[in-house]
């Protein structure tokens, strides 16, 4: 087997993206990595300095596949190495020049170190962690925020586990009476608990570099700076992730607009919007997946940012009756209707809301909108002639 030695360093989250560029050099040569962490190389130096860096990561990345050897750089080392690091002076030149950052992380590394894009995910642990199993985690740093944040954590319908190596970040996190912590030794069992976990959600920092490793259902907090390009364009590459954008912005380069209240076409405008499809795309595997509480929390990440958008009205009116909520569900049906008013479907989900609540005469109402739009809608003639009687 060819062995090749690569360079790496920080910042952590850095590290964990440049690991896409040595499996994916190591795929096209047909080689494994004898893998060098170390300071410099212009990479920004470790948080907690380089021996810890390397004690934190060493379980973690000796478990890949493309791993032959993973070491501290010695002193002596006279072969030829692939320093990951390279993909830095890309960016820092497409910024000098035109002050903004241009792609993702997936394009940087491809295109800075010629390989074609394959598989996504490129990181795996054999372990799973039965307490983050089929639950929400939620991961926040320092740093990195923005206010929409506050709206995403207090719509959640169960207590998420806020996920840390560092308690002190749990403490530091406004909303802690809202989450529940949980505290993992390392990276390692940080990885294995977003693999298990149903959702993960985190902003611009090292945890979520991990989660997009493993190709996790994911949604990051973007704060409104130009780096938040290099997360928005991974949804090209990949259907799980999702985005909590910073309201207000216009769309631009490195923002996402909120929709015009008056705007009743904003399915129809946004229908190649990558991003919108793509959250669209995560909601309606939750919803047929059953897993209600992550699918009500994409609807709503889409309803935060497209205000009309029809689509996200109407599936989060139908979660919110499948949650037994009729008051909540009626609501947003009605504001559905009150947007696009030729979809039978919605008259008969708002038809059953009101049977639901006993209100035959306007269950009745709706059931018979609904078939003069679609006169074989058969659920709809079943329904009519249940409450009619």
């Amino acid at each position: 087997m060819k062995i090749l030695n690569f360079i790496v360093s920080g910042l952590l989250g850095d590290l964990i993206h440049s690991l896409y560029a040595c499996r994916n050099i190591c795929l096209k040569e047909d080689a494994k990595a004898n893998l060098y962490i170390a300071e410099g190389f212009m990479g920004e130096p470790f948080r907690y300095g380089l021996n810890k860096a390397f004690e934190d990561t060493y379980r973690l990345i000796v478990e890949q596949d493309y791993i032959n050897k993973y070491d501290i750089l010695p002193d002596n080392l006279a072969e030829p190495t692939i320093n990951l690091n390279s993909w830095r002076s890309r960016v820092h030149k497409t910024y000098a020049t035109t002050g903004a950052y241009d792609a993702c992380w997936t394009d940087i590394m491809a295109e800075t170190f010629d390989f074609k894009v394959g598989q996504y995910q490129w990181i795996d642990v054999s372990k799973l962690d039965n307490t983050t199993s089929g639950r929400v985690l939620i991961h926040r740093s320092r740093k990195r925020h923005n206010s929409a944040h506050s709206d995403f954590i207090t719509n959640l319908t169960e207590m998420p586990l806020f996920i840390t190596t560092n308690h002190e970040e749990y403490e530091q996190y406004e909303f802690r009476e809202l989450v529940e912590p949980y505290v993992v030794n390392d990276i390692y069992d940080m990885a294995s608990a977003i693999k298990s976990s149903r959702l993960f959600v985190g902003n611009q920092s090292s945890p979520f570099a991990l989660a997009s490793a493993l190709d996790a259902n994911r949604l990051v907090e973007l704060c409104p700076i130009d780096a938040a390009i290099f997360y928005r364009g991974e949804s090209k590459y990949s259907r799980k992730i999702g985005f909590i954008f910073e309201p207000e912005k216009s769309m631009s380069t490195n923002s996402y607009q909120q929709s015009s209240p008056d705007d009743k076409n904003v399915s129809t405008e946004l229908a190649n919007d990558t991003s919108y499809q793509n959250l669209l795309d995560i909601a309606f595997a939750h919803h047929q997946a059953r897993r209600l509480d992550e699918a009500e929390c994409f609807y709503r990440q889409i309803l935060r940012y497209y205000l009309n958008d029809f689509v996200a009205l109407h599936m989060l009116g139908v979660v919110r009756s499948q949650l037994g909520d009729l008051i909540d569900a009626e609501k947003l049906l009605q504001q559905a209707i009150g947007i696009n008013g030729v979809t039978p479907q919605a008259y008969y989900n708002l038809g059953n809301v009101y049977a639901g609540q006993s209100r035959l005469t306007d269950a009745r109402s709706c059931f018979w909108k609904a078939l003069s739009l679609d006169s074989n809608f058969i659920l709809a003639r079943q329904q009519l002639d249940r409450v009619s009687f």
